[in-house]
């Protein structure tokens, strides 16, 4: 499981349930966003939907405006895949 450095996902509790199951944990680098999937998500929503945004008195428009977007990829997205860097092209 990919994860990054936050303390309590390698917490002794955690690690100790752990133990003994097929789970291994691979901590991505400290400060490293771009090896995180979801950052590049985050990037894309950034791009196609908050940059310059006209929702600054309107903060249920930036809602649906986000939900949106975010239904886009309700049932996967090989395009999202691939921009992630979870897909081989």
């Amino acid at each position: 499981m990919v994860q990054d450095n936050w303390p309590v996902h390698f917490h002794e509790e955690v690690l100790a349930a752990l133990s003994g199951s097929k789970i291994v944990l691979v901590p991505l680098p400290t400060y490293a966003p771009w090896t995180n999937p979801v950052e590049k998500v985050w990037r894309k929503l950034y791009q196609e939907v908050l940059h310059l945004h006209h929702f600054g008195d309107d903060w249920d428009g930036l809602r649906r405006a986000v939900e949106q977007w975010l239904t886009q990829f309700a049932d996967g997205s090989v395009d999202l895949l691939r921009y992630v860097g979870l897909c081989p092209d």
